[in-house]
C-alpha cells in the first residue's frame, strides 16, 4: 500500500516534468512562430501542471483507489494526445509517449482497466490520424500517390495500434507474474517473520563471525537487552559480564552438532532465570550458512508448575499417613478423656490434683479440636456446587467476620464491590470459608489496628478476589511455606486456616497467590473461573 503511494506521487510529479522538458524546447525554437500555433503548447503545459495539483489535493484527503488511478491515466492520455496533436499529429516524434501512458495503466490498474485505457489511447490516435489526413491530403493530387500516401498512413496508424496493444498485453502479463511472486514472498516472509517475533522462546542467529543477525522479541525480555543494541554487533561485545556463562557457551560450540544446556541467567534486575539454551549450526540440505542459531526458552513457569506437583505430590503423601496416625491418636485420646473425668468426679476435695486434672483436659480437647480439624483438612467433603455471584458471598462473609471474637473495631474493612456481575461454579459454604479463613489471618497479620482492602480483579477467564491488608507482612523465606498443615508463627494458630483454604480453591480448579513486604502488608488473592455466559 505504500509502496502504491509512492508510485502515485512520482506520477502527479513527472507529468508537469515531462510536459516541460519535451514542449519547453519546442516553443523556444517555435518562437518566431504565430502565437496562435505556440500557444496550445503552453495550454498543454498549463493543463499538466493544473492536473497535477489537482489529483495531489485529492491524493491528500485519501480518496484513493482503482477510481482514482483510472481517471488520473485518462488525464494522462488527454494530455498526451494534446502534445502530440500540437507537436505533428501521427508523424509527432512524441507519440512514443503513449507508451508512457500504457505502461502507466498496466502498473496501476487490472488487466480490464489497462486494456481500455489502451483503447481510449487508440480511439484518439485514429482520431487524430483522420483529422490530419483530412487537412494534409488532397484529392487533386495524382490518385495513384493519394492512394499510396493513404495506405501509407493507415499502415503506420495500424502499426502503431498493434504496439499499443501488443505492450498493454506484455506490460500487463509480467505485471501480473510479478504481483504474484511478490505476494508469494510477502507470504513466506510475514509467515516467518510472525513466527520468530510471536514465538515465546528466544531467537538469536548470528553470521560467521558471531555477529546477531536476528534478535526477537522474547530474546530482548529473557536477556534484558534492546534490538537496537546487538543487530550487527558480535555477541562478545554486546553481551554483559551477568550472561558471561551464555557467551561461553556460544563460543565453545562446535558447528558439527546441536548442544543443548540449561542455564541460570541474571536479568537486569539482578534476578536469576532459570533457562534452555539450544544451539545448532544454520545448514539446509547440506548447505553451510557459516552462522548459528540460538534458541532460549524461559524454564521459570515450568519449574515452578514441576515444583508445585512434587509439593501436592509430597503433601498427598503425607496427608494420607498423617490421616491414619490421627485416627491412631484419637481413639487411645477419648479413652483417656473419659478417664480424666470420672477421676475429677472423684477428687473433688483435692483442690491441686483437680487443677491439674483440669489442665490435662484442657489441653486433651485441645489436641482433640487439631486432630478434628486436621481431618477436615486432609478430607474436605464434596458437596453440590451450583452457579453463585462471588460478591453476594463476599458481602456475607464480610458482615460475618465482623461478629467474630478475633474482630476488633479498631479493625477497618473496605470492600470495593464491582458493578460487574462474577459468576462462578462453587460449593458456597466452602468459598465461605476460605474468605473466612484469610480474614482470621489478616486480623493477626494487623493486631488490634489496621486496614483491610477488599476489591474484584479480572484477567482471562478468572476472577479474582483480593485481600490487601497493611499488617506485619510475610518474611521472603516463609511465603512458599503458608500453605503447609500446620505452618503458623502465630502461637494460638492451629496452622491449617491457609492450608485449607489453598486444598478448598484448587479443588475448584483455582489458585491463591500470595504478595507480600515485610512491615508493609500482604496481599491474598483469591483465582476462581467464571462460568462462560
Amino acid at each position: 500500500m505504500v509502496g502504491m503511494l509512492h508510485r502515485r506521487r512520482l506520477i502527479i510529479l513527472l507529468r508537469p516534468i515531462i510536459s516541460t522538458v519535451v514542449l519547453g524546447p519546442e516553443i523556444y525554437f517555435r518562437k518566431n512562430e504565430l502565437f496562435s500555433q505556440v500557444f496550445p503548447l503552453v495550454v498543454v503545459i498549463l493543463i499538466s501542471y493544473f492536473a497535477s495539483i489537482i489529483f495531489y489535493l485529492i491524493l491528500k484527503t485519501g480518496k484513493r483507489g482503482t477510481v482514482y488511478d483510472f481517471a488520473q491515466t485518462v488525464s494522462d492520455t488527454i494530455i498526451i494526445t494534446g502534445l502530440v496533436n500540437f507537436t505533428g499529429s501521427i508523424n509527432s516524434p512524441y507519440t512514443l509517449l503513449y507508451f508512457l501512458n500504457i505502461f502507466e495503466g498496466s502498473f496501476f490498474l487490472r488487466p480490464v482497466g489497462s486494456f481500455t485505457i489502451t483503447t481510449i489511447a487508440t480511439a484518439s490516435f485514429i482520431a487524430m490520424g483522420i483529422v490530419w489526413m483530412n487537412h494534409h491530403l488532397s484529392t487533386e493530387i495524382d490518385t495513384i500517390i493519394f492512394n499510396i500516401e493513404m495506405i501509407h498512413y493507415f499502415l503506420k496508424i495500424f502499426i502503431f495500434i498493434l504496439f499499443f496493444y501488443l505492450a498493454t498485453a506484455l506490460t500487463t502479463y509480467f505485471r501480473e507474474r510479478f504481483t504474484a511472486g511478490s505476494r508469494a514472498l510477502e507470504a513466506v516472509l510475514m509467515t516467518t517473520d510472525d513466527i520468530i517475533e510471536n514465538i515465546n522462546s528466544g531467537i538469536i542467529t548470528t553470521d560467521k563471525s558471531g555477529k546477531i543477525k536476528q534478535f526477537n522479541p522474547a530474546a530482548m525480555s529473557i536477556l534484558s537487552l534492546d534490538e537496537k543494541e546487538v543487530i550487527e554487533k558480535s555477541y562478545k561485545e554486546v553481551f554483559p559480564s551477568r550472561l558471561k556463562e551464555l557467551s561461553n557457551l556460544i563460543s565453545s560450540f562446535s558447528d558439527k552438532g546441536k548442544e543443548q544446556r540449561r542455564l541460570e541467567i541474571t536479568n537486569n534486575e539482578d534476578k536469576k532465570i532459570p533457562v534452555m539454551v539450544t544451539i545448532s549450526a544454520m545448514r539446509r540440505k547440506n548447505v553451510d550458512y557459516g552462522g548459528i542459531l540460538i534458541s532460549i526458552v524461559d524454564l521459570t513457569v515450568e519449574e515452578e508448575v514441576q515444583k508445585r506437583l512434587r509439593t501436592t505430590d509430597r503433601m498427598k503423601t503425607a496427608l494420607e499417613l498423617s490421616a491414619g496416625i490421627a485416627h491412631e491418636i484419637r481413639n487411645p485420646l477419648a479413652s483417656i478423656q473419659g478417664a480424666l473425668e470420672v477421676i475429677t468426679r472423684g477428687i473433688e476435695s483435692h483442690e491441686s490434683v483437680e487443677k491439674l486434672v483440669d489442665l490435662v483436659l484442657k489441653e486433651a480437647e485441645r489436641l482433640n479440636n487439631i486432630i478434628e480439624r486436621f481431618l477436615q483438612f486432609v478430607r474436605i467433603p464434596k458437596r453440590e456446587r451450583r452457579n453463585a455471584d462471588i460478591a453476594s458471598i463476599l458481602r456475607d462473609v464480610v458482615e460475618l467476620v465482623k461478629n467474630h471474637p478475633m474482630y476488633n473495631k479498631g479493625i477497618e474493612i473496605t470492600a470495593e464491590f464491582s458493578e460487574e456481575k462474577y459468576i462462578v461454579f462453587i460449593d458456597p459454604e466452602q468459598i465461605k470459608q476460605v474468605f473466612l479463613n484469610i480474614l482470621l489471618n489478616a486480623f493477626s497479620a494487623v493486631g488490634r489496628e489496621g486496614k483491610i482492602t477488599l476489591y474484584f480483579l479480572k484477567r482471562n477467564n478468572y476472577c479474582g478476589i483480593a485481600f490487601r491488608d497493611n499488617g506485619i507482612g510475610i518474611e521472603k523465606e516463609d511465603i512458599g511455606k503458608i500453605f503447609q498443615p500446620f505452618f503458623s508463627k502465630n502461637r494460638e494458630g492451629s496452622g491449617l486456616g491457609l492450608s485449607v483454604a489453598h486444598r478448598i480453591v484448587e479443588q475448584h480448579n483455582g489458585e491463591i497467590t500470595v504478595e507480600s513486604k515485610k512491615e508493609e502488608g500482604s496481599t491474598f488473592t483469591v483465582w476462581l473461573p467464571l462460568v462462560e455466559t
